[in-house]
């Protein structure tokens, strides 16, 4: 899939719309990786202002866009003739999106073993956005110290 990705009559962003349950992807997320594309289709000059603008938030905000994207590795950049280059070609890697994908679901099934008891919709989404905030190790490590304090709770975490 990520090589057909490169070819002139795929069209990415029909394929993101179709997959964004697949791809996890929230909705500014979304949004930005649209808009990314859109622009590198132009040709058009991509950078943190014009992107916050476009998407109507702040350039703190549009950097903790990228940083999530990058730490799931569905983004990467690369630095060419002193310009950056945003690359999404991980988005059509379909190891790389089901091994996230199968990541969260582990880390859902490592929760409900500790909580012992299937978690709620509440708590599943509480643990995606932990996952999409600190990353899977990190939210691993603070059930692990949950546990060691005994205060198996969600807010603790």
């Amino acid at each position: 899939m990520k090589e057909l990705s490169k070819k002139s009559y795929f069209n990415r962003r029909n394929y993101i719309l179709e997959n964004l349950e697949n791809l996890k992807l929230s909705p500014n997320e979304a949004l930005l990786v649209l808009i990314m594309d859109f622009l590198q289709e132009k040709n058009e000059m991509i950078n943190y202002e014009i992107l916050a603008k476009k998407m109507q938030v702040s350039e703190k905000e549009v950097d903790k866009i990228i940083n999530d994207l990058q730490n799931r590795n569905y983004l990467y950049l690369s630095f060419d003739n002193h310009k950056i280059e945003y690359i999404l070609d991980n988005l059509f890697d379909e190891k790389i999106t089901s091994s996230n994908n199968t990541n969260i679901t582990s880390i859902l099934a490592t929760y409900e073993e500790a909580f012992k008891r299937p978690l709620s919709q509440q708590e599943m989404l509480k643990i995606r956005e932990l996952i999409d905030k600190h990353g899977p190790d990190k939210v691993i490590i603070g059930l692990k110290r949950a546990i060691a304090y005994n205060n198996i709770d969600l807010n603790y975490i």
